[in-house]
C-alpha cells in the first residue's frame, strides 16, 4: 500500500488511512512526503525557509505517553535537518546534499504515521530507505533502483519486521548510492519504491491510494470531460507516464510488470477502485503532453566512429543526471529532447567534447504530444497522418512527429505555445474516429 502525501496532511485523513490499513492482512506502507513539503524544503534550502513550519505541519493528537516519544524523535530528526541546511548553505554545489535534506518529507510522514498507527493499536515500524537497503545508480535527482544489489537486502529487513508482528512503514522517493549518499528516485517516486517493495516480496498487488481516480483519455484541467478509463495496460501506463501523464511514476509501471503485480490505484477519500494497471489492454486513445522541454541536434563529423561518440554521450549524460525524454538518429547524428532544466547541464558535457562534435539548440521551448492507445499498424498509420495534416496549421510551430512505439504510441513535438491547442484538437480527432 502506498499512501500519497495528501493522504496524510490532516488528523481526519489518518483516520482514514487506519480505517483503510485495517482492511488488509499484514499490510506493507509506503509513504510520501505530506503535500508541498518537498516544495518547502526545496524552498528552505535555496534561501533558508521556515523549518520549523514544516516540523508543525507533522503535529499531531496522540494519547500522552506515546506522544512524548514521537516529538522527541521529530525533534531529532529536524535537528539533523538544520544541521544539514547550514553545511548546504556554504556548499550549494552539493548535490547528494541538496538529496539528502529533500528525503526529510518522508522522514517526517514515515514517523509520524508509524506513532498514529500504535497510538490506535496496530504495532508499526517505520523503515527509512537506507535502512531498508535500497541502493541506487544513475545520480542523485532521477536515480535507479539498483534490484540486483538491493532485493535481498529488502526481503532480510521486511521479512524481520513482519515477523516481529510490526506494520513496516517505510519512506518513498529515495535510496542510497554505493557511497551512502542519499539519491532521489524523481517526483511520484514514492510509487516506484512502492512497486519494487513489492517485486522484491513477490507481491501480487500494489495499492496506491491518490486523490485522483486514476488515467482519462486526457488531462481533465485541458480537455473537457475526457474519458475515465478502467484498464489499462503495463505498456500504455508506461508510454503515458514517460510522456508527460504524473499519474504513476514510469518505472513503476516497469518494475509491477517485471513483478507480474497488478497496481490499483484508488481514490483515497471515496475507497473506490479507479485504474487497473495490468497486463490487460484498455480500448480508449489517450493523449498526454509534456513541457518544459529542449530539443539538441548534435553532429557528428566523422560518421565511421558515430557509434563510440554517441555511447560516449550517452553514458556523460546518464553520470550527470540528464534524462533523454525521446531521441531519433541518422547518419550522422543525434536529434534528442531533453528536460529544460537540464540543458545547461547537457551544453556542458556537449561542449567538454567540442573536438569530436558539434551541437546547436534546435528549440528551446518545446512540448511533446503523445498519443497512445492499443493500436493496429493500420490505425496507427491513420492518426499519424491525420497528426501530419495539422502542420498545414502550424508550419512553424510543429517541428516534428515519429511513430514511437509500433502498436501503442505517436508523438509530436511543437513549440510550447501550441501546447494546450494541440491536446485538445487531437483528442478530439481520435475520439471521432476510433
Amino acid at each position: 500500500m502506498k499512501f500519497g502525501g495528501s493522504c496524510l496532511t490532516s488528523q481526519s485523513s489518518l483516520d482514514k488511512v487506519l480505517d483503510y490499513v485495517r482492511q488488509y492482512n499484514n499490510p506493507i506502507i509506503v509513504v510520501s512526503a505530506l503535500s508541498g513539503v518537498t516544495d518547502s524544503l526545496i524552498k528552505a534550502a535555496d534561501n533558508g525557509g521556515d523549518i520549523d513550519k514544516i516540523i508543525s505541519r507533522h503535529y499531531i493528537e496522540l494519547p500522552e505517553n506515546i506522544e512524548i516519544h514521537y516529538y522527541k524523535e521529530l525533534n531529532e530528526k529536524a535537528n539533523v535537518l538544520k544541521a544539514l541546511l547550514t553545511i548546504y548553505s556554504t556548499n550549494r554545489n552539493s548535490t547528494f546534499l541538496e538529496s539528502h535534506i529533500q528525503s526529510f518529507g518522508e522522514r517526517f510522514s514515515a514517523l509520524m504515521l508509524k506513532y498514529f498507527l500504535e497510538a490506535n493499536g496496530i504495532k508499526s515500524k517505520n523503515l527509512e530507505s537506507e535502512e531498508l537497503g535500497i541502493i541506487t545508480i544513475n545520480g542523485f535527482k532521477n536515480a535507479i533502483i539498483d534490484s540486483q544489489s538491493s532485493v535481498d537486502n529488502v526481503k532480510k529487513v521486511i521479512g524481520n519486521a513482519l515477523q516481529e508482528g510490526y506494520v513496516p512503514i517505510i519512506t518513498g522517493y529515495y535510496g542510497v548510492d554505493l557511497q551512502g549518499h542519499i539519491a532521489l528516485l524523481g517526483r511520484n517516486g514514492s510509487d516506484y519504491t512502492a512497486a519494487f517493495v513489492a517485486r522484491a516480496l513477490n507481491e501480487s498487488e500494489i495499492v496506491l491510494f491518490k486523490d485522483v481516480p486514476g488515467f482519462f483519455t486526457a488531462d481533465p484541467k485541458k480537455v473537457k470531460n475526457p474519458n475515465f478509463v478502467s484498464y489499462i495496460s503495463f505498456d500504455q501506463a508506461y508510454e503515458l507516464s514517460s510522456y508527460g501523464a504524473k499519474i504513476v511514476h514510469p518505472y513503476a509501471v516497469l518494475e509491477a510488470r517485471k513483478g507480474r503485480a497488478k497496481i490499483i490505484i484508488k481514490d483515497f477519500n471515496s475507497g473506490k477502485t479507479g485504474t487497473i494497471i495490468s497486463e490487460t489492454y484498455g480500448d480508449k486513445v489517450f493523449v498526454t503532453s509534456k513541457k518544459k522541454l529542449s530539443i539538441l541536434r548534435i553532429i557528428v563529423p566523422d560518421a565511421s566512429n558515430i557509434s563510440g561518440i554517441l555511447f560516449q554521450i550517452l553514458n556523460r549524460f546518464s553520470e550527470n543526471g540528464i534524462n533523454i525524454i525521446q531521441n531519433f538518429t541518422s547518419f550522422s547524428g543525434l536529434n534528442i529532447i531533453i528536460s529544460r532544466e537540464n540543458l545547461n547541464d547537457a551544453e556542458n558535457v556537449l561542449s567538454s567534447l567540442s573536438r569530436v562534435i558539434e551541437y546547436k539548440i534546435l528549440h528551446h521551448d518545446a512540448s511533446l504530444i503523445s498519443v497512445v492507445g492499443n493500436f493496429t499498424i493500420q490505425s496507427q498509420n491513420k492518426i499519424h497522418l491525420k497528426i501530419l495534416e495539422l502542420t498545414e496549421k502550424y508550419p512553424e510551430k510543429i517541428y516534428f512527429s515519429n511513430i514511437s512505439s509500433p502498436g501503442i504510441s505517436i508523438y509530436l513535438a511543437a513549440d510550447e505555445s501550441i501546447e494546450d491547442e494541440l491536446v485538445r484538437t487531437i483528442h478530439e480527432m481520435v475520439g471521432n474516429e476510433f
